[in-house]
């Protein structure tokens, strides 16, 4: 099987009798769903992170597991998992503080764990569960009256695309910023507010749309938008995973550089 076939099949909607499981492995997560009679299982264990994705059954889940359990009025027998991104925003760190001097874009890619969600009933009616791919550690952006809480991802940006840690269970999105200002922004994290952006499905990569980033000053927010349409490093983007809070109309303002450091 190729892997845009093993992929596919990965988020495909899965029917299952009653007594039946799947096993959903991806990143460092091992995620089984069990279906009995008007009630769904769920337990997870953790694994060495793996850059392919595999769905099977031949693996019977662990005896004495956590399970959580859903329970229903009627039969539900049609589960699928889906990506999301992180519910928080994901501070990245280039490997050495940047410059953009003024009137300069920049384009990065940044390799982002993704959330695995399931879903029972037909066109995802039902979140039951989400797990993430990968433990990503918690860090704080901004300053310690109006910060906030972030996930830190160990992988900086890349300016090249070949470049960028590579695994099914990461979504590839693209960071294009723009220096606006009258000023160079000289900065060492960027906050990617991951969460307005759908998830796509290639033949070798999960992509997001494009994010925005222009900054306006260092006493000023930075205005982010989204682009309106998948990305085109892929040719037949599927949707497979919808952003956990839409994206503004309009663009709209968010404190994004941190660490600026003297021009």
């Amino acid at each position: 099987m190729n892997v845009d076939a093993k992929t596919k099949n990965f988020w495909a909607p899965q029917t299952l009798e009653p007594h039946d499981w799947r096993l959903w492995e991806a990143g460092t997560l091992r995620l089984w769903a069990k279906r009995e009679h008007h009630e769904w299982r769920v337990t997870s264990s953790r694994q060495d992170e793996r850059e392919e994705v595999s769905l099977g059954q031949a693996e019977a889940p662990p005896i004495g597991g956590a399970w959580r359990r859903w329970a229903f009025k009627a039969e539900a027998a049609l589960i699928t998992a889906s990506p999301a991104m992180p519910e928080k925003p994901v501070v990245v760190r280039p490997d050495a503080p940047l410059c953009i001097p003024r009137g300069n874009e920049v384009l990065f890619f940044v390799s982002i764990p993704v959330v695995l969600q399931l879903h029972i009933g037909a066109n995802r009616k039902l979140l039951i569960h989400e797990e993430p791919t990968m433990i990503l550690s918690q860090t704080w952006f901004g300053n310690p009256t109006s910060g906030e809480l972030a996930y830190a991802l160990r992988t900086g940006g890349s300016r090249d695309l070949e470049g960028v840690k590579k695994g099914q269970h990461r979504a590839i999105c693209p960071i294009l910023i723009r220096n606006a200002s009258e000023e160079d922004l000289n900065f060492e994290k960027i906050c990617i507010r991951a969460m307005h952006v759908n998830i796509y499905r290639g033949a070798k990569r999960l992509w997001t749309e494009q994010i925005q980033v222009s900054y306006r000053g260092e006493k000023k927010f930075s205005e982010l938008s989204i682009a309106p349409q998948p990305p085109t490093y892929e040719q037949a983007l599927t949707l497979v995973g919808t952003a956990r809070e839409p994206a503004p109309k309009d663009n709209f303002l968010r404190k994004s550089f941190d660490s600026l450091w003297p021009a």
